[in-house]
């Protein structure tokens, strides 16, 4: 449990938290790492790349976010799980083929203030929107 939180500007530019029991801790150049916005960036690998963002259906506070081939069948477990409310923006870049991004709104909306920039490939690419059927409100 942290019981004190000091900013020190100027020149020292630290934060120092204290916990009880546990020591203090120190974060440096506080104002350039606390400032930093968070944008989870997802690269393909120049094929025909799906990137599906879906929120977790037993945790809505996670995003599960899938990549895999168009050829492949959707994988069982996601590639990466993120905290969804630590994220300001979603930058995709299929770098070639035949992308697509799907963005699942069956668990939950999907919606970042800076928003999800999608560069798919040379080829045409697809953007798909799911959301809850009508009377099946998501969880």
């Amino acid at each position: 449990m942290v019981t004190s939180i000091d900013l020190v500007r100027g020149a020292d530019d630290l934060l120092i938290l204290g916990t009880l029991g546990r020591g203090a801790w120190t974060i440096p150049n506080a104002s350039q790492s606390l400032d930093v916005h968070s944008t989870l960036t997802l690269l393909g690998d120049g094929g025909n790349n799906v990137f599906n963002l879906v929120r977790n259906a037993s945790r809505p506070w996670l995003l599960d976010v899938y990549i895999y081939l168009d050829v492949d069948p959707v994988p069982a477990t996601p590639t990466l799980t993120v905290p969804f409310a630590s994220l300001e923006s979603i930058t995709i870049d299929g770098r070639g083929g035949n992308d697509q991004l799907i963005v699942d709104a069956t668990n939950g909306a999907i919606a970042f203030a800076g928003g999800i920039v999608f560069k798919g490939g040379a080829e045409p690419t697809a953007l798909t929107f799911a959301s809850p059927r009508p009377g099946n409100p998501p969880a």
